[in-house]
Parts: C-alpha cells; sequence; structure tokens
C-alpha cells in the first residue's frame, strides 16, 4: 500500500508542477491539461513499469503502441506525457 501512495504522490506532484490534475480511475492515473481535458492516462503494468495511453480525437483512450508492449518507468512515463499533446493531436 505504501508503494501505491508513492507512486501516487509522485504523479501528482509531476502533475501539479506542469499545472495539470490527476484522476484516479480503477488502477489508472488519468492526467488533465489545465483546461481540464484529459491528455494522458498511466496504466500499471504487471510486469513493471507504466503502459500509457493518449486521449485521442475520438474522444477515447488509446494505447501508445511504439512496440508490442510499450511500457516506461515512472520517470520516463511522466516525462512521455509531456510530449503527448505534440506527438499524438
Amino acid at each position: 500500500m505504501a508503494r501505491k501512495n508513492l507512486i501516487r504522490r509522485a504523479i501528482e506532484n509531476f502533475a501539479e508542477y506542469r499545472g495539470c490534475t490527476v484522476r484516479k480511475w480503477g488502477s489508472a492515473y488519468a492526467i488533465h491539461d489545465e483546461a481540464g481535458m484529459p491528455l494522458a492516462r498511466l496504466r500499471p503494468h504487471p510486469e513493471g513499469g507504466f503502459e500509457i495511453d493518449y486521449w485521442s480525437r475520438q474522444r477515447r483512450w488509446k494505447t501508445v503502441k511504439a512496440y508490442p508492449k510499450f511500457t516506461l518507468p515512472l520517470d520516463e512515463a511522466l516525462e512521455f506525457t509531456t510530449e503527448i499533446r505534440y506527438r499524438f493531436s
């Protein structure tokens, strides 16, 4: 339980620094921009790391599929979310 709290706190601190907010959806963490629009969703992967989803033009979450199982450690996943709006919009 302590690990989950540390993960949540790290994601919230990152989002707050960027002017965003975090909402917990099941086991995933959704990051919303300053206007409240969904930006990215981080989903813990059972084998470690996080899978990253982005909010598509079809108004639904889509998985970033650069590789069959695209997972990143938390710090790299958070940095990747800063580029999502430019890569996938």
